[in-house]
């Protein structure tokens, strides 16, 4: 909930500041720690999604073995791998300042963060 809400704060942040020119209130290093959050809260969620692969997997019980490989091999694969794109790998991008700093680049993956939250719902 706090990744994807901050997800969603950032996104509505950044047009805010654009429609009602608060760029001297709401300044780039204000963004850039928001992106420092949004490093850490997809890291934490990456470490969720590993732990419940390791719990299954240690737990030795078939049917909770079988439901997790088949969130990744099954039918639905496309939407396993889009929600680790999206809320695992992406936000990874931001350890780069460059992207870091770069409103365009801010906005885009703050939305691709909320369809891999999206995407979360269904897997």
């Amino acid at each position: 909930a706090i990744f994807s809400g901050f997800a969603m704060v950032l996104t509505l942040l950044l047009v805010t500041r654009k429609v009602f020119k608060l760029e001297d209130y709401i300044t780039i290093y204000h963004i850039e720690l928001m992106n420092i959050v949004i490093i850490i809260t997809g890291s934490i969620v990456g470490i969720a999604y590993i732990t419940e692969f390791f719990i299954a997997w240690y737990g030795q019980v078939p049917a909770e073995q079988y439901a997790f490989i088949n969130r990744a091999t099954g039918p639905y694969w496309w939407a396993y791998w889009s929600m680790m794109t999206c809320n695992v790998i992406s936000p990874q991008l931001f350890w780069f300042k460059k992207l870091r700093t770069n409103i365009a680049a801010t906005f885009v993956l703050s939305i691709i963060v909320n369809i891999g939250m999206w995407f979360e719902r269904f897997v």
